[in-house]
């Protein structure tokens, strides 16, 4: 009732180029006008942080220890986040993994002090961009 025009949009829920049409919603008036326009991607933001930022090289002369990253507060709409081992000092990489899905560090036995840096990645999706952090775990 008493409607001059309709606003339809095209494309509109996802990144990309988007457009909004103006049209007549009766016989009143003729034409109608387009516009296109960009929707950016989202920023991505996380928190984590490892169940224990320091193992003991003590508790790990009889036996390895795992540590867990736990990540909170993922954007929606975010990939899901994966890990990798960044880097490991004093020649231990070998001695050190991480569950690419499940962010669970394992320590072997007989681990050297080193300090072991845990990369956690969103990467980039249709509506997201990508997101790295890292977390740091001392042996010592």
């Amino acid at each position: 009732k008493d409607l001059d025009y309709v606003v339809a949009y095209d494309n509109n829920l996802n990144a990309g180029t988007a457009s909004v049409t103006i049209f007549p919603a009766n016989d009143g008036f003729a034409g109608s006008k387009t516009a296109h326009f960009n929707i950016a991607k989202g920023s991505t933001s996380f928190k984590a942080k490892a169940s224990k930022k320091q193992v003991k090289v003590s508790a790990l002369k009889k036996k390895k220890r795992t540590v867990t990253i736990k990540v909170s507060e993922l954007s929606k709409g975010s990939s899901k986040v994966r890990f990798t081992i960044k880097k490991v000092t004093n020649k231990q990489k070998a001695k050190v993994t991480v569950g690419n899905k499940s962010g669970k560090v394992t320590i072997k036995k007989k681990t050297k002090k080193c300090v072991i840096y845990v990369k956690v990645t969103s990467k980039e999706n249709q509506n997201r961009k990508a997101k790295s952090k890292t977390v740091k775990i001392t042996v010592k």
